[in-house]
């Protein structure tokens, strides 16, 4: 039965794309060069009635009746023409259609059309004449959803799931198997204690569109196995031009509710630290801890010093204070300037944007020891409830410049610059089963993280002999900081008070801080990267066939500062400050004194501080051959010299040498496309990559994660992962604005880099490690169907001419194979790997009425999100059901509204293992389902209003 609805759908898709019957067609080209100009619009004059170009260049009109009617052709910086044609009563009549550039008089400049990349045509018409396996979404599609940022914008892109909020899961691999791109230049780490990019930095706002590249080519990084994902930020336009945007929103479950935070700074509404949570001046330094006894052995004759430093500190703010939660907020302005530079045609695009957002979660988290044999069930390391508070702020600005001394140079400075911070306190209640006799707690956290990042390109693309030969070179500057000044840690245990009343008491350090009892964290780490690539491509023409070669080079140079500090709160010796009492109480600075009250102390060891450095060079050639007219392929060869430093880390340089590493690759790549004829084509690729461990990865820093209650280590003898990829794909387009695409891929990994738990007592512990060899191998399917030729229909079928259906769906199977002596299973799935994933769209749009409605459904598999051992299961996240609703209406021309419901379903985010147990009474075997995560992250509902002139 289901293999029938699959082929009846099928057989629809095919049937529907070539029912209707046409009048009047033709092609419109440019007048100069013959190109053909791609989403052209065509109407009769005097009637709603038109069509656009499709990627051939190609409009039909259908059902036109006989007489004499005059036709516009329209299309961004050329002139209109119009031509006027005789309609007979029957048959069809051939329209050519040329048209010239428009030459706009501005002080003697000419304006050059510019291709643009931000539609859904354009990004179909750039999928299909690449010569590699790409996916992509345009800021048109982009437009009809509520995505706020590129990571839920990849959402729509088959075969990328999202995690945490922020990391690119690309066919089951997880974010260390992405390589990630800004304006076609490397982008920066964001995450100082991971190999990702959180795609959360960069608003869907500021997006023109984002391609994925799934097979490998010479001229993109080796360093990939899921996909290298290309963000291009907003450019320049043809036209001046203005928009602005503001949105309010409500979250279900945070929004007028009391929310829970601590005292900040001044400039946290804009994202930043106004240097409220820096180390006070008069606390020592790192070098002056490490040389000298002067906190450690605490002296009397230090006692003034000592009180004196501790209370230089801000301790009120460990009190938490509450308040009543506002509504969500962001704003966006832009503007787009042409003028001109004596005769150069010159552009500039500026773009701001603002968003301020609360969310609340309660969350449920556990962690189990072995099962007990005598009831069968599961026993508890912990079991916790976390009260979630997260206020997050983003500010991005966008600048880009673009001049154009001629028709075949175009020079441009692309700037973009973001803040994002989040500042989150968390309460936690529950029971600690670590200690022989449990212990109900409550603990807090409270921290503040800040992201900057910025990224700027000077680059330039030149064309010459009939554009036959296109050279384009750029240069790079990215700058990447994370900081987390000041995360605070209380530690809290109910115990009897000494009347007989069971009071929760404080618990600090008694000679060095511990992290999690009075702790203060002071993280910072920064990333500069450098890079330079120039790109040489050259058709040369062999008889009727064109030969197409390219050449070219890429420099990087990265640098990276890692630091932090553990500094804390500790009670030496008899004490005089009563800890049962209210936090308040407790954090005044009266409180704060040596000898007998709460002082500071300092426990940072060697490792929590690297430098690190990376430089890599790679040339690399490529050559694009035509055998006939329906086949062509592109293959090449990329090399990369790689030397990677990690420095600074150790105490005695003498005992522990700096890590440093050289490795020089060679990369094959072949990309071969078989046109079946103008509307169905096939592709082969082949390619070998790379995944190489990041900078923490293989630091021997170690730090407590207090949401995983569980500590994270490097392993310093990480190995180079390579990865064999295959990949082949039909792709079918019906229309200028249709796609049926059906792709298989398959990928084989020798020593791939996953994150195990590790046995070290009562406490989880997490590090990387190298299994021996893995398997992924799958199956996509793109459909975007519109049904725009029911228009013709005279019956109900008409009323879904307005209708486009989007469908990506991913089924993956993974293997790991692994001999390591503690792992679970010989064989399993990998890390973060969904064997499902199923993104699906109905959008409406009524151009009469200026209607649009955009109904979104995700969901993906269950995925491990941890390696366990022996004795611990692995955790898996289970799946999830997403469903989006954007509801948008046109008042006037540049007004506009639109409404939002983000996660309608609000299904729960949950984490379990999955264990065994055999009980010792009965030897019945118990399946067990044990939590470790459950919280549900609460329904959006938006309001806002768009102007454009």
């Amino acid at each position: 039965m289901k293999k029938s609805v699959v082929l009846v759908f099928f057989l629809y898709l095919r049937l529907s794309f070539v029912l209707a019957q046409s009048v009047i067609k033709g092609t419109v080209v440019d007048a100069q060069s013959g190109e053909t100009l791609i989403g052209c619009h065509v109407f009769i004059q005097g009637t709603t009635m038109g069509v656009t170009t499709d990627m051939d260049g190609n409009f039909v009109m259908r059902n036109i009746k006989p007489g004499k009617y005059t036709l516009v052709a329209s299309y961004v910086s050329y002139d209109s023409r119009t031509v006027e044609v005789v309609v007979p009563a029957s048959g069809e009549v051939n329209v050519p259609i040329q048209l010239n550039p428009a030459t706009i008089a501005i002080s003697e400049v000419n304006v050059v059309a510019k291709k643009r990349y931000d539609t859904e045509m354009a990004m179909l018409s750039t999928i299909k004449s690449k010569e590699i396996i790409i996916s992509g979404i345009s800021n048109q599609q982009i437009q009809k959803s509520q995505d706020k940022d590129a990571a839920e914008v990849l959402r729509r892109v088959p075969g990328i799931t999202i995690t945490d909020g922020r990391f690119v899961v690309m066919r089951g691999l997880y974010e260390r198997y992405n390589s990630v791109l800004l304006n076609g230049v490397t982008a920066p780490s964001s995450e100082a204690d991971q190999r990702a990019f959180s795609f959360d930095l960069i608003p869907s706002g500021m997006i023109d569109n984002i391609i994925v590249y799934k097979s490998p080519a010479p001229e993109l990084p080796a360093d990939f196995a899921g996909s290298a994902i290309n963000i291009a930020t907003k450019n320049v336009l043809d036209e001046n031009s203005f928009s602005f945007s503001y949105t309010a929103g409500y979250t279900q479950q945070t929004t007028f509710r009391n929310f829970v935070s601590y005292p900040g700074g001044k400039w946290d509404w804009l994202g930043l630290d106004d240097g409220t949570r820096n180390i006070p001046k008069s606390f020592p330094s790192k070098n002056q801890m490490n040389d000298s006894i002067f906190l450690y052995d605490y002296l009397p004759e230090y006692s003034d010093s000592i009180t004196h430093i501790s209370r230089s500190f801000r301790n009120d703010a460990f009190v938490p204070r509450s308040f009543k939660a506002p509504i969500n907020q962001s704003a966006n302005v832009s503007f787009n300037r042409v003028f001109g530079l004596g005769n150069w045609r010159g552009a500039s695009f500026t773009a701001v944007m603002y968003s301020n957002s609360y969310v609340n979660q309660d969350a449920k988290r556990a962690e189990y020891l072995d099962p007990n044999p005598v009831n069968g069930r599961e026993s508890y390391l912990f079991d916790f409830r976390d009260d979630r508070y997260n206020n997050s702020v983003r500010a991005s600005v966008l600048q880009n410049f673009s001049v154009s001394p001629s028709a075949n140079t175009t020079l441009e400075w692309r700037n973009f610059i973001t803040i994002n911070s989040l500042n989150r306190t968390v309460v936690r209640d529950g029971v600690d089963f670590t200690s022989s006799q449990p212990d109900t707690i409550r603990a807090y956290a409270m921290e503040f993280y800040e992201r900057t990042a910025y990224t700027g390109q000077l680059a330039g693309k030149s064309s010459f002999n009939d554009k036959n030969t296109q050279i384009d070179w750029v240069y790079g500057y990215s700058y990447a900081n994370k900081s987390q000044p000041d995360m605070k840690r209380l530690y809290s245990f109910k115990v009897d008070d000494g009347t007989g009343q069971y009071r929760y008491r404080l618990i600090f350090g008694s000679s060095l801080p511990v992290p999690e009892k009075g702790g203060r964290f002071y993280m910072f780490a920064y990333e500069n990267i450098h890079n330079f690539g120039v790109n040489l491509s050259q058709n040369i023409t062999l008889g009727k066939q064109v030969y197409t070669f390219k050449a070219g080079v890429f420099y990087e140079l990265r640098n990276r500062v890692f630091d932090a500090r553990n500094i804390g709160i500790i009670t030496r010796g008899a004490l005089n400050v009563n800890l049962y009492q209210p936090l308040d109480s407790i954090f005044q600075n009266s409180n704060f004194y040596y000898p007998r009250g709460l002082a500071y102390n300092e426990n940072t060891k060697p490792s929590n501080h690297y430098r690190a450095h990376v430089q890599s060079v790679a040339p690399y050639l490529g050559v694009k051959i035509p055998i006939g007219d329906k086949m062509s392929t592109y293959s090449g060869i990329r090399f990369e010299n790689y030397y990677r430093l990690i420095a600074d880390f150790q105490k005695n340089k003498d005992q522990i040498p700096d890590f440093s590493y050289r490795s020089n690759d060679v990369f094959l790549s072949t990309n071969i496309t078989y046109s079946l004829n103008e509307k169905n084509l096939i592709r082969f690729s082949y390619g070998n990559t790379i995944n190489r461990p990041e900078f923490r990865e293989v630091s021997q820093f170690y730090y407590t994660d207090f949401d995983l209650n569980a500590g994270v280590w490097g392993n310093d003898t990480l190995k180079d992962c390579h990865v064999q990829n295959y990949d082949i794909r039909y792709e079918f387009y019906p229309s200028a604005d249709e796609i049926v695409s059906l792709s298989l891929f398959y990928k084989h990994f020798k020593n791939p880099i996953e994150t195990s738990l590790i046995e070290t007592g009562n406490q989880p512990e997490y590090k990387p490690f190298n299994t021996e060899k893995a398997v992924s191998q799958g199956i996509e399917l793109d459909v975007r169907k519109s049904f725009a030729s029911l228009a013709d229909k005279d019956n109900l079928l008409q009323y879904f001419k307005n209708f486009t259906l989007v469908l990506n769906m991913s089924l993956i199977r993974s293997v790991v194979t692994t001999n390591w002596a503690d792992a679970r299973e010989r064989q399993r799935e990998m890390m973060g790997q969904s064997p499902y994933i199923i993104n699906t769209g109905i959008y409406y749009f009524s151009p009469k009425y200026g209607f649009q409605l955009a109904a979104l459904y995700n969901r993906s598999g269950r995925r491990i999100v941890a390696i366990g051992n022996k004795s611990n299961p692995h955790t898996w996240e289970l799946a999830r059901n997403s469903v989006d609703i954007t509801i948008s209406k046109s008042l006037g021309k540049g007004f506009e509204m639109k409404l939002g419901i983000k996660d309608l379903l609000n299904d729960p985010i949950q984490r379990v293992q999955y264990d065994r147990v055999t009980k010792s009474s009965t030897n019945e075997v118990v399946d067990l389902t044990e939590t470790t995560l459950y919280y549900r992250p609460g329904t959006q509902v938006s309001i806002g209003i768009n102007i454009k002139f």
